[in-house]
This record gives structure tokens, sequence and C-alpha cells, in this order.
């Protein structure tokens, strides 16, 4: 998940710097976090999707590796 959700946010341009003082934490924190040595919240997880406007089928991919949503 956490390689999907860095991939993601690169895309997106992201610097650590925009995450901690989203995050409320220092910028080492955040590289713990985004190369899995720390986890991340939900907290976290969602606040960064909206900052980054990450679209529903770019959060299923990131949490289930699912590119597409499925309609039922």
């Amino acid at each position: 998940m956490v390689d999907r959700f860095r991939g993601k946010l690169t895309e997106k341009r992201y610097k650590r710097e925009d995450l901690a003082q989203l995050w409320h934490v220092n910028v080492m924190t955040v590289s713990n976090k985004m190369t899995g040595k720390t986890s991340i919240t939900c907290e976290e997880f969602t606040a960064a999707a909206q900052y980054y406007r990450l679209s529903d089928s770019e959060i299923l991919y990131v949490l289930l590796g699912e590119s597409r949503l499925a309609i039922v």
C-alpha cells in the first residue's frame, strides 16, 4: 500500500514538507511513513487524499491494488 500511495503522490508532485505541515509532524516522520518504517494513520491518509485530490479510483488503487471501481 505504501508504495502505491507514494507513487500516486509522486504523480501529484508531493513534497515531504507539505505533508509534514498537513499531518503536523516533522519531515523525518513523513520520510519514515513514506518508506513504511512507520504506519500511516487513516486520518493522515484521508487528509493527504483530500489535499492532493485523489479520485475514488486512485484511492481504491492505493488501498486495494484495484485500478477501477466495480459498478453493481
